[in-house]
């Protein structure tokens, strides 16, 4: 029984001990979000114009009863509008026909 009594104080005076060394973790805040992509100046601008020829196209092309054919006219085959300075004219040629292809579907399909 003194045993047991001796012993009482010793185990609180351990479970105190060791819990104040316990770790603390904090929370930190969670990493900002990725920057937003922002498409290069090539591709903006041929996006740009591209849309804008095929709107233009497709409005004239209902106008005069031909149908639809976005393939069949020069602005889709030359690509119009690409300066040397602008960046590779793959890229840029590329952007623009698909632009194109989506400004000449909405224009024609208007109504």
């Amino acid at each position: 029984m003194k045993l047991s009594r001796l012993a009482i104080p010793f185990v609180a005076a351990g479970v105190l001990f060791t819990a104040g060394c316990a770790k603390n973790y904090y929370a930190s805040a969670p990493p900002p979000p990725p920057p937003a992509y922002v498409p290069p100046p090539i591709v903006e601008h041929a996006q740009h114009e591209g849309f804008r020829a095929g709107q233009d196209d497709a409005a004239r092309d209902l106008y005069d009863g031909t149908g639809y054919h976005p393939r069949h006219n020069w602005k889709y085959r030359d690509t119009p509008g690409y300066a040397p300075g602008m960046g590779p004219f793959g890229t840029y040629q590329n952007t623009f026909r698909l632009a194109y292809l989506r400004g000449y579907d909405a224009g024609f399909h208007r109504g």
